[in-house]
């Protein structure tokens, strides 16, 4: 503690001596109760070059002798406390060794009862601690005090009566001229005698706390400081320092009332929280200490020193975490119950900083999180239950009491419903694709996709053969691949959609083998055809297609009629027939017929036509069951055979052709992957 300089106006007694000089016994008696007899002389005060005195500073009877120094002196460690005197020093206390002196004796050299040692430790100490905190009047009649009970208690003499020390005080002056003021040193005198009986060390500091069962941090706890007298008497009107840890809104220091007690409230903010109270306490002896660096020719200098005695106490109160609890509930604001929990959310409980404190699943109920200390959290989504939307979006919630519930409420809009259509049915070489009807809220941006497995006797979707381009949707609606693939084998194929949001979420995703995502894939169904072979002008021609293989639903055959030519020539059809539906294998004629005006080499071309149009295989142009020769002439002219007018021959002869005739297999258009 640093000390801190007195007013001008001092203190220090002083008498007309009447002796030039003073035995060695009596100077160092006299320096040791604090007491020097010089003429009245002006004083002031001054600080040693190194701040280690506080006194003050009188001139000497001798000049050559020097100048006397008395107050209060600080270690040059800064801690330990004392009171100097001096006899005619040359130059203030400030040496940093001193010689060991002894316990305190009276002038006389006669020991000191162990009570006096105990009552003047007292005594010098509370003066010290006036002259050191204080500033103003009080410090001058403290210091007047001390010295004043200093002279007389190691004095067995009444050479210097009480009445008469005092008088010294007031006969001096200081350095403006101004008298010094003493009126309250008796006063003084008594109250830190009387306090010497009661207050002296050692003291003992004690800190309890009270309310502490059930203790959670964040409440407040009522601290009580107590200072107990060695006499077993409170210690009142003390400042005590207050240090502590786990502790808020601590005072830094208090002050005991009149029974010695002081209390204060702090709030706990840690699980274990400690408190402090301390202060400087009165020393218990005193000694004397000589310093060993003299000025040449002065008379010996010396100082009477009391411990830094220090007093303090503590205690350690424990408390629970402060906790509360979130129960998570997650709910759809567009459901016919807004406020019905949907079950199978995951569920992240984050504290402040982002770390991941608790996992929780919900359920058809609010699910509790317990034992939360108290804070600031939020509560992010991390997988939505199916068919919902997940939300990412931190939801914060504080708990700022100790067993506060807090509702935290996770919102989720449902989901879009995806259903599919993929091509049933398909013959290879032709593309085949799939198609989502998306209907609900989709959310913007969204992302559909398509992938396909296969071909396989059972669905197995592990490697796609197949992914679709991207197709990006923020509404509901049929959504087509605008891509395609082309099998190439025949078998089963297996497609699987998925609808994503644009961060990624999976919004929906269908079943490998699902209703209406199977796609069976056959080979080109073999073809042959058996035309009219001959004819006369005028009657109509036909041809037939026989169809083997598996067929699909919607497939058609159409013929085409080139001619009259010699040679095989199939650019320009004079005639295209109707289609004919061809729902499975067999034999399908034609359903129309053409009526030739000429007579010549016809030939006819067929074409398998898969349900979307496509033409899947044809015949080829010249094929010999494929032409019709159509014959001119009168039909009277030609015998009634029952052939169509021909004569017995000509049918014969039409009989053993047709006998004769082969079936040609068409063949398929070529196909292409894609």
């Amino acid at each position: 503690m640093k000390a801190r300089k007195s007013p001008a106006s001092t203190w220090v007694r002083a008498r007309a001596a009447g002796k030039a000089g003073l035995t060695a016994a009596a100077a160092t008696a006299l320096a040791g109760a604090g007491l020097v007899a010089l003429p009245s002389l002006p004083a002031w005060a001054e600080d040693g070059p190194n701040g280690e005195v506080e006194g003050y500073h009188w001139p000497g009877a001798d000049p050559e002798r020097g100048n006397n120094w008395e107050g209060t002196y600080r270690y040059p460690d800064g801690e330990t406390m004392g009171w100097c005197a001096s006899w005619l020093a040359w130059q203030p206390i400030y040496a940093d060794d001193y010689v060991d002196g002894g316990e305190l004796t009276y002038r006389n050299g006669d020991p000191m009862e162990p009570e006096k040692l105990r009552e003047l430790a007292y005594i010098i100490s509370a003066g010290s601690d006036v002259v050191l905190n204080e500033e103003g009047k009080i410090v001058d009649d403290y210091s007047a005090a001390v010295a004043v009970i200093m002279h007389n208690d190691t004095t067995e003499d009444d050479q210097y009566p009480e009445d008469v020390v005092i008088n010294f005080f007031e006969n001096n002056t200081d350095p403006e001229g101004n008298g010094q003021v003493t009126e309250d040193v008796p006063e003084i005198i008594e109250k830190l005698r009387t306090d010497a009986q009661t207050l002296y060390g050692p003291w003992e500091t004690t800190v309890t706390a009270d309310g502490t069962d059930d203790l959670v941090v964040g409440d407040e706890v009522e601290f009580t400081v107590e200072i107990i007298a060695g006499s077993g008497e409170p210690v009142p009107d003390r400042d005590v320092e207050i240090d502590t840890t786990g502790l808020a809104d601590a005072p830094a220091q208090v002050t005991t009332d009149a029974s010695g007690i002081a209390t204060f409230t702090a709030t706990v903010t840690d699980e274990t929280a400690e408190v402090t109270a301390s202060r400087l306490a009165p020393a218990e002896t005193v000694d004397m200490q000589v310093p060993t660096s003299q000025h040449e020719g002065s008379w010996p200098q010396n100082m009477v020193k009391v411990d830094d005695n220090r007093t303090s106490g503590s205690t350690t109160v424990e408390a629970q975490q402060a906790t509360g609890t979130a129960e998570v509930v997650k709910v759809d604001p567009e459901a016919d119950d807004p406020e019905e929990p949907i079950a199978g959310a995951t569920v992240e409980i984050r504290d402040a900083e982002d770390e991941v404190v608790e996992t929780v699943t919900t359920e058809d109920e609010p699910v509790a999180v317990n034992d939360l200390p108290l804070g600031d959290y939020t509560a992010v989504e991390v997988d939505a239950p199916d068919g919902y939307i997940q939300d990412q979006t931190p939801v914060p919630f504080s708990l700022t009491e100790a067993g506060q519930t807090e509702r935290v409420v996770v919102e989720n809009l449902k989901g879009p419903d995806v259903t599919t259509q993929a091509t049933a049915e398909q013959y290879v070489g032709l593309p085949i694709h799939d198609t989502a009807d998306v209907t609900g809220h989709v959310p913007d941006d969204s992302v559909l996709t398509f992938e396909l497995y296969g071909p396989s006797d059972e669905p197995a979707c592990e490697d796609p053969i197949f992914s679709s381009e991207e197709i990006t949707l923020s509404e509901s609606g049929e959504y087509q691949m605008s891509d395609h693939y082309t099998p190439t084998e025949p078998g089963t194929y297996y497609w699987i959609e998925e609808l994503t949001s644009a961060d990624g979420q999976v919004l929906s995703r269908g079943e490998c083998g699902a209703d209406g995502e199977v796609t069976d894939v056959y080979d080109v169904p073999d073809v042959s055809t058996q035309a009219v072979p001959d004819q006369l002008v005028g009657e109509p021609i036909t041809d037939t297609a026989i169809v083997s293989g598996d067929v699909i639903e919607g497939t058609a055959v159409e013929f085409e009629l080139y001619g009259p030519s010699d040679e095989p020539t199939c650019e320009d059809p004079i005639f295209t027939s109707e289609q004919v539906d061809v729902p499975e294998a067999g034999e399908y004629p034609m359903t129309d017929s053409y009526t030739p005006s000429e007579a010549g080499t016809y030939y006819w071309v067929e074409h398998l036509i898969a349900p979307d149009g496509t033409v899947i295989a044809s015949g080829d142009c010249g094929d010999e069951n494929e032409i019709t020769t159509v014959h001119p002439g009168d039909t009277d002219e030609l015998p009634d055979t029952g052939a169509g007018g021909l004569g017995m021959a000509a049918a014969a002869g039409m009989l053993m052709l047709a006998a004769g005739a082969y079936t040609v297999r068409r063949t398929a258009l070529s196909r292409s992957t894609s």
